[in-house]
Parts: structure tokens; sequence; C-alpha cells
């Protein structure tokens, strides 16, 4: 998931079900093809393709573009969170819970 790629146009297929691309000093993200639109990050892709993407900039002094249809998220309303587990999920609502990080 987390390999390097150059391609501004193909995400690469992961065993887990999802297009996954890293391009250095642009973004990092996914699709549910292999189609992106990377422009600094993934642009493209109306409803209902665009529910199934998420883009974050990549060394860059803003955060991201998309999670899901809702794009211009380049402001402080939104923080980048990264969840990993065992075949098993939890959820957490940082504004209720205290979530480990």
């Amino acid at each position: 998931v987390f390999t390097t790629t150059y391609s501004t146009t193909t995400a690469y297929y992961d065993p887990g079900g999802a297009y996954w691309y890293r391009y250095p000093s642009y973004s990092f993200g996914f699709a549910s093809s292999s189609s992106v639109n990377l422009f600094s990050c993934d642009y493209g892709q109306a409803y209902p393709d665009c529910v199934s993407r998420l883009c974050w900039h990549l060394d860059q002094n803003y955060g991201g573009w998309r999670a899901g249809c809702t794009t211009g998220l380049n402001d402080q309303t939104w923080r980048k969170v990264i969840y990993k587990g065992n075949n098993s999920f939890a959820i957490c609502n940082p504004d209720v819970d205290e979530c480990a990080l």
C-alpha cells in the first residue's frame, strides 16, 4: 500500500480490494478503480465512483483534497487519521472518545 508509484493516471491494485497510489511530493490515496487523475491530488470522478475515493496531499502545507465525494478539504477542519486492525474494526469518534492513534 505504501509502495511509491509514478503514474498520475493509474493506481495499483491491492489484493484487499482497493487501488492505491503514493506519488512522491503529490499525494497518497485510494480508489475503487485503477483510473485516477492526479494533479497534485485525485480530482476526477463524479458520483457514484467518488464515494470510494480518498486523497491526501504529501509534502505540502495543506491536508487533503477529498474524502469520498467531499472535495476542497485543504483547510484545518479535517484531520488525517490512519487506523490499523487485524481482521476486526472499532469505531472511534474523536469528538467523544479518547482514540488510540
